[in-house]
């Protein structure tokens, strides 16, 4: 099976250190690399196994340096798992966070700081949820159990 590899944005020199231990790692697979230096394209014949769109393909070279060749589908399945997982750990964190400064209403706190966060328009991987949850305490008092008020009521 041929499969065709384009380049055409990304131009590639057989002649670099790291691309001449990958084509050699290839050939050490049984795959048959055709470098066009016209249009750019690399050409990869499978002499024995084939490329997956569902699996990783491995490679190592004879220094046992790895390769990995993946398409692009299971590349973008991969980042979008990834961003998935950031966006999971964050969530878990503000929830934490607000929850540790004792909310009145955790829901109400919680759509504020969503509405910041819209506001602010910062990626997720930006934003400290500890400094976040205690600039809306600051900020939002009201919403937040106060220790101070409720001793000074039941002591009056």
């Amino acid at each position: 099976e041929l499969t065709d590899v384009n380049l055409t944005q990304n131009s590639i020199n057989p002649e670099e250190e790291g691309n001449k231990r990958a084509i050699e790692a290839l050939k050490q697979r049984n795959v048959n690399l055709v470098i066009d230096e016209y249009d750019k394209n690399i050409n990869i014949e499978f002499v024995d196994g084939e490329l997956s769109r569902d699996r990783p393909c491995f490679l190592s070279d004879e220094k046992n340096q790895e390769y990995v060749i993946l398409s692009a589908d299971l590349l973008q399945q991969i980042l979008q798992n990834m961003k998935q997982a950031q966006e999971e750990r964050f969530a878990i964190s503000l929830e934490k966070d607000i929850a540790n400064l004792m909310p009145l209403d955790f829901d109400d706190v919680l759509s504020v700081a969503k509405s910041k966060l819209q506001e602010l328009n910062l990626d997720i991987a930006q934003v400290d949820t500890q400094h976040l949850a205690k600039t809306i305490k600051q900020e939002y008092p009201n919403l937040f159990f106060n220790f101070d008020d409720y001793f000074r009521r039941n002591n009056d």
